[in-house]
């Protein structure tokens, strides 16, 4: 059985040993017992959920104490502190799939412990600010939890070849609710993805004919390919935090914030703290050093477990990770066409594709050769448009577009 402290944690309907949502019984049915405890801070939110759950679950047993903080999370955890022993402690205890839904009320919360225990254990976890109204915050978990369609989904895209696909572990589906999936594939064709998951009438299969076009619309190629980076920059950063630096993650992280013009607080503390700059366009580091107080921040939140740094930071990546809306580049300085990323350096515009040290090919605004060019590859008609003088690669050449 687990308990819960109420200083790090407020009770979730799955933490008292209640079955994951899409397979519970009705809540009169549920049986069992949830104890809460912590400090006297947040004794009456907890006192108050204990109360309303019982009106809903009359047969499980709440209780709320309120042995103080450290009393509180010292029972949550059977007197064991250490964070990494803690987490194996619950994977062990846990192997009834119970999904672990967290809540972190106010700063003095650990960061890493909740993200990591709802993290590992299917759920979520939602913090509450001291200027945040938890009653809302508290009711809106309450509102979805109670509308479970459907648990443990996966999906099946048939004959396509897909990889890199975010959100890495489906959550589960509440009514009202909906799953965005971004990920990348390869060739064209048609298939039939299937989406399979289990709900209370048991394992339920959905089958859908889908059409993978080998290149997408011109709005689409330019949003969806950043919307994507967008989730798997917040995946990495996270990953970052929680487990220590990894140079091979940080340079992924960089590489797509170069590829896809996403320059952010987050993104320009790896760039700042990296020592190779040659690699990172201008412009780039031009924005990175703007941002950089902001950055800094970053910096104190990544190395931070509590505070209110590390939970700003831990809030802001959930939220990237379930991004469905692309942010404008900051600034000037970056254009989006026929999905490339371009940066304007010393008034050209510049694809970030292009290798500073590989040989190109000069063609003269307006010449013939300019035109001829078009003919040949009407794609890079986009590219053209940008100016008298752009730098772009093209099925593996690179072009330099120079005004007479």
């Amino acid at each position: 059985m687990f308990r819960l402290s109420s200083t790090a944690l407020l009770a979730a309907l799955a933490v008292g040993g209640v079955q994951a949502p899409a397979q519970a019984q009705d809540l009169e049915d549920l049986r069992g017992s949830i104890k809460v405890d912590g400090s006297s801070t947040v004794y009456p939110i907890t006192e108050a959920v204990a109360e309303e759950f019982a009106e809903v679950a009359p047969r499980v047993r709440v209780t709320v104490g309120i042995s103080g903080t450290g009393g509180g999370f010292k029972r949550f955890t059977a007197g064991e502190t250490d964070v990494g022993n803690i987490l194996r402690n619950v994977e062990r205890a846990n192997d009834a799939g119970v999904r672990v839904f967290v809540f972190g009320v106010g700063y003095d919360v650990n960061t890493t412990l909740l993200d990591k225990l709802s993290g590992g254990n299917h759920g979520t976890v939602t913090y509450v600010k001291p200027e945040e109204d938890i009653e809302i915050k508290v009711s809106n978990f309450y509102a979805k939890l109670s509308r479970p369609v459907l648990s443990d989904i996966s999906l099946d895209f048939g004959e396509a070849r897909v990889s890199d696909v975010y959100p890495k572990e489906l959550p589960d589906l509440f009514d009202g609710s909906q799953v965005v999936v971004f990920g990348r594939y390869e060739g064209s064709g048609s298939t039939t993805v299937t989406m399979t998951g289990t709900s209370g009438d048991g394992e339920l299969s959905f089958a859908y004919d889908a059409k993978f076009s080998g290149r997408g619309g011109r709005r689409a190629g330019e949003i969806i390919p950043r919307l994507w980076a967008s989730r798997k920059i917040a995946y990495l950063i996270e990953q970052i935090r929680l487990h220590g630096n990894d140079r091979e993650l940080i340079d992924e992280v960089i590489e797509l914030s170069i590829a896809h013009g996403i320059v952010t607080p987050y993104t320009s503390y790896l760039i700042l703290e990296d020592d190779r700059w040659d690699h990172v366009p201008r412009t780039v580091r031009e924005q990175a050093s703007s941002m950089a107080p902001q950055a800094q921040s970053v910096g104190r939140a990544m190395k931070s477990e509590i505070g209110y740094d590390a939970v700003s930071l831990s809030s802001k990546i959930a939220e990237d990770k379930d991004r469905s809306v692309v942010d404008e580049p900051p600034g000037h300085g970056v254009a989006h066409v026929g999905g490339k990323t371009f940066y304007l350096s010393d008034g050209v515009w510049i694809d970030s594709e292009y290798d500073e040290k590989s040989d190109s090919v000069d063609i003269e605004f307006l010449g013939d050769a300019y035109f001829d060019l078009i003919e040949r590859y009407p794609a890079v008609a986009g590219y053209l448009a940008m100016g008298t003088q752009v730098v772009f690669v093209h099925e593996g050449v690179s072009y330099r577009i120079v005004a007479d």
